[in-house]
């Protein structure tokens, strides 16, 4: 008898192949998705750190804040010493938009996080990492927190005199 001789792969040896390519596929899928979500978060973090240090560089040499800002306007006063001067005007990494406040009514100086019709805010899952990144983990208490009326809010300062001195 003849012996017949195979050139291709059966229809069971591809299907195994094929299975072994998708569990393998699953199990590293999340891993790159986990990633993806990592970079936002530090870079996220790594803006609010430059922010700070402008506007705390700012306090420290003129003994008051800088004036209150629009949403997507970066303090005039710190645009100098910030590295990306669009921050204010793109997207965070996580959605919404920087907003720089110096409240004198309620005697805080804080960089909000809030979403616009453009751009929505950071999903809870986002802030939350954030929170766990940069603060205390939980987004009730510390410097950065959810906000009442929306998005989300990092404290630099809760202090008894916001105003610029008389000139």
């Amino acid at each position: 008898m003849m012996e017949r001789m195979s050139k291709g792969f059966t229809l069971l040896e591809l299907a195994v192949v094929v299975l072994t390519i998708g569990i393998l596929a699953m199990i590293i899928a999340p891993r790159f998705a986990n990633a993806q979500s990592s970079t936002k978060i530090s870079a996220a973090a790594e803006d609010i750190k430059n922010i700070t240090e402008a506007i705390e560089y700012f306090k420290a040499s003129n003994g008051f804040w800088p004036l209150d800002t629009k949403v997507g306007v970066i303090p005039p006063e710190v645009k100098h010493a910030l590295k990306n001067d669009k921050l204010f005007t793109t997207p965070t990494p996580i959605g919404g938009i920087y907003d720089y406040e110096n409240n004198k009514n309620y005697k805080t100086v804080n960089l909000r996080i809030r979403g616009t019709t453009a751009t929505p805010p950071p999903t809870l899952v986002d802030a939350q990492l954030l929170d766990e990144y940069i603060d205390d983990g939980v987004l009730n208490t510390g410097k950065f927190r959810t906000h009442a009326t929306g998005g989300y809010i990092y404290y630099f300062d809760k202090q008894k005199n916001t105003k610029r001195p008389a000139p």
